[in-house]
């Protein structure tokens, strides 16, 4: 089971290289819970405007610090990539961060999963059942060794 969409995170080959493995530990029969975040998810995160926030302490610094963020879409790679700017709000310092993400259309997902020796593979809307598509970043895909 890999869930939140952190399998988005992983570049393509070694995305696959955890499937293969995946597969290759799974028992007879056994079954992949993937839940993955939609290609329209992954584009609107990358298309985000920049923002900023000043905080006391928080996620990328117990002291106070101003957070820049950036965020870029890639159309030809399919990727959004996130670049926050932490200024401590001490010394003034800049440390930078940057996390991507990359988007697979359903039929990427479906080729993937094959390719790594998974079949009936079925896609739900979301992990809890909700049946709008809108109204989550995640879809499930549920596939079989």
């Amino acid at each position: 089971m890999l869930i939140f969409g952190e399998f988005n995170s992983f570049r393509c080959g070694y995305a696959k290289s955890i499937l293969e493995k995946v597969h290759k530990s799974l028992g007879e029969n056994g079954r992949l819970l993937l839940e993955a975040h939609t290609f329209a998810a992954v584009r609107a995160r990358g298309e985000r405007p920049s923002t900023w926030y000043s905080t006391m302490n928080g996620l990328f610094s117990d002291r106070p610090h101003l957070c820049l963020t950036e965020h870029f879409w890639d159309r030809e790679q399919n990727t959004a990539t996130d670049r926050y700017f932490i200024l401590d709000g001490m010394t003034g310092e800049v440390t930078r961060y940057a996390a991507s993400m990359q988007a697979y259309t359903d039929e990427q997902y479906q080729a993937l999963l094959e390719e790594c020796g998974f079949a009936g593979v079925t896609f739900h809307p979301s992990l809890a059942g909700d049946t709008n598509p809108a109204a989550s970043e995640y879809g499930t895909i549920i596939s079989q060794k």
